[in-house]
């Protein structure tokens, strides 16, 4: 993905089950025209689909995820633990008595969140040597595409 609107556009399209430019066009009320010129700017319009979302809540479009692939619950799991770490003091303890960081504490808060085998991906990956942790990042841009 080249760009900001690139990446939009197609989780967009994913969401909606579009596969073509000209109908996410048209579902955003945009003209190719304008579309395409918006698209050459890389400023996609956010506008339009925020509008989309509220006109038409029966495609179940997660504003949130299209604008930033991140979505509406793992923004509250961030914001959550954002709360959480504002109450953490400095540096905090964690099981074995150790001193650690806030930024490490809030990191394991996160990785406690995340599913078995993503934890078992990072836990492969940290284990690997250069050359292992250079495939492993290959592999998943191969895998993405």
């Amino acid at each position: 993905m080249k760009n900001k609107f690139d990446a939009c556009l197609l989780r967009l399209k994913e969401q909606a089950g579009l596969p073509s430019n000209k109908e996410v066009a048209e579902l955003l009320g945009l003209s190719e025209k304008a579309f395409s010129a918006r698209r050459a700017r890389d400023v996609f319009p956010e506008e339009k689909l925020y509008a989309l979302a509220h006109k038409r809540p029966e495609l179940n479009i997660d504003v949130l995820a299209v604008l930033t692939g991140i979505s509406a619950t793992g923004h509250a799991k961030i914001a959550l633990l954002n709360r959480a770490a504002d109450l953490l003091p400095d540096h905090v303890n964690d099981f074995e008595g150790v001193k650690q960081s806030k930024a490490n504490a809030i990191a394991a808060m996160a990785y406690a969140q995340l599913p078995e085998r993503h934890k078992a991906l990072l836990l492969n990956f940290d284990k690997a040597d250069e050359f292992g942790k250079q495939a492993i990042e290959a592999t998943a841009k191969l895998a993405a595409k």
